[in-house]
């Protein structure tokens, strides 16, 4: 396995961070291979493919993407970049995708776990927050069943977040 300072390095030459994705790119397929079994023996899913060239101007090339919110909070915390331009641009994009997809902050959330503690329901909790928040947001982030949206925002991920927001 490649440690995770070379491929924080690898991905500072050869790789960057677009709107919703990371994609890393190389020419020699057999270390694109390693790279991306690194990658995921650190916990992220990632995707690959093979770009060819029909002229004699560029080489093949292996492209490795890793997309989706756990993959992404996994390489930013895990592995990250050493660019500081880089590595702030995937933050922003963590904590945007985070904390406004929510709809809510996260003192809010600490707020709303604590009223679910006191026994609310959610309907009580979506009049204690003046109906800003819709039942059925609240009712998300805590239960897996509720559907219509995107997973919870459980401990783990707030105390990812935190760490994030402190890299900033």
């Amino acid at each position: 396995m490649l440690s995770k300072e070379y491929i924080s390095g690898y991905c500072d030459a050869d790789g960057g961070f677009h709107r919703n994705h990371i994609t890393i790119t190389g020419t020699d397929i057999e270390h694109m291979k390693r790279i991306k079994k690194s990658l995921n023996d650190y916990g992220m899913k990632t995707t690959w493919f093979i770009q060819k060239y029909d002229n004699e101007k560029h080489a093949d090339c292996g492209r490795i993407s890793i997309a989706g919110f756990e993959n992404l909070l996994i390489f930013a915390t895990e592995i990250g970049f050493k660019l500081e331009r880089k590595q702030n641009r995937l933050i922003s994009y963590l904590i945007t995708q985070t904390l406004e997809g929510k709809r809510f902050n996260l003192k809010e959330h600490n707020e709303i776990v604590d009223l679910r503690n006191k026994g609310l329901s959610y309907r009580k909790i979506d009049e204690h927050f003046n109906y800003r928040i819709p039942f059925i947001t609240i009712a998300q982030r805590f239960n897996r069943n509720v559907g219509f949206g995107k997973w919870p925002l459980e401990q783990e991920t707030i105390k990812k977040i935190e760490r994030i927001t402190a890299m900033t």
